[in-house]
């Protein structure tokens, strides 16, 4: 049993107040708290048995000091940390290993480089197709039929005209005898036939393909068609110097593209003619009262454009 410090009489012990008087005991707010268990300490006999002028220092002290109620912590975090603390190291090993592990994003080179690639192969078609000229094509040889692979430009369409205009003034020239040369004394052909060679024969012929062939007054006609194909000792020649009627009507043939490939284009050759011209009139846009439509084609062989195909304009 203890005593009130205020009024001397015994109480309990474990007390915060006394039961009679209401006076705080101090000495026994002191709490020790284990493993959820509240612990107060007794005074003992000898503690009571002190000098008035002692405990009435201690109730003056206790009362100047405010009231500290001290909070047990939760029974169940004590416990919880007890039994953390007594698990095994396997089982807290366990714990960890139940948690689902982050895979780790790996970035795979391949799927890049095959992008890489096709994009590159894309660049290249559309570079070969739309701006790139230049390619191997198969030719033939004039002296052995074999196959050659020849570096091809396409043309564009401004060269492509140049080179058709020029191999079409050729093409009309020749016909009409205007490229041929002769011979100054005329030969013994035989049959009562007499030629002047054509000296310049191979060079003419150069400028047309193998199979060429030409239209004249309804008439499809070979080179040689030109002066009569008269020949001896393999020279070529002619008897009358290759006169050719000329269609007088005839003003002027203008050209356009109708197919533009690496080694053939084909043009559309349109032809004015005038009639009834007076004087000095010349045949022209005003003048004309008809035009024609023809094909011309040439192509590329032994890797140089040849006349293919003409129409003369009679």
């Amino acid at each position: 049993m203890n005593h009130c410090p205020n009024c001397g009489k015994e109480i309990n012990t474990g007390l915060t107040h006394c039961p009679y008087c209401n006076f705080p005991l101090p000495e026994y707010e002191n709490i020790n708290i284990s493993a959820g268990n509240v612990d107060m300490y007794p005074q003992t006999n000898q503690e009571v048995s002190v000098n008035k002028e002692t405990q009435i220092n201690q109730v003056q002290q206790v009362t100047e000091q405010p009231q500290i109620n001290i909070q047990p912590e939760p029974q169940a975090l004590v416990q919880e940390e007890t039994v953390s603390q007594q698990l095994p190291v396997e089982s807290v090993k366990e714990k960890k290993e139940t948690k689902p592990k982050k895979k780790k994003r790996k970035i795979s080179i391949f799927p890049i480089f095959l992008i890489l690639i096709i994009l590159g192969l894309s660049g290249f078609i559309v570079y070969d197709k739309f701006f790139n000229k230049q390619t191997k094509v198969k030719v033939k040889t004039k002296t052995k039929e074999e196959v050659q692979l020849v570096t091809e430009y396409l043309l564009t369409d401004q060269e492509a005209l140049g080179v058709g205009n020029y191999l079409w003034n050729y093409a009309l020239n020749t016909v009409w005898c205007n490229n041929f040369k002769y011979s100054e004394e005329e030969t013994d052909l035989g049959n009562n036939l007499k030629g002047f060679e054509i000296t310049n024969y191979q060079d003419i012929l150069n400028n047309f393909t193998e199979d060429f062939t030409y239209e004249y007054k309804d008439k499809t006609l070979k080179f040689n068609d030109i002066f009569e194909n008269h020949t001896l000792n393999d020279k070529y020649y002619d008897v009358n110097k290759c006169s050719q009627e000329k269609d007088l009507t005839y003003g002027k043939t203008t050209l356009k593209i109708k197919s533009n490939e690496l080694a053939y284009i084909k043009f559309t050759a349109t032809s004015n003619y005038c009639s009834n011209l007076t004087g000095d009139q010349e045949c022209n846009d005003k003048t004309t009262t008809k035009t024609v439509d023809k094909d011309f084609e040439i192509t590329k062989e032994d890797n140089t454009w040849k006349i293919n195909k003409f129409v003369v304009p009679n």
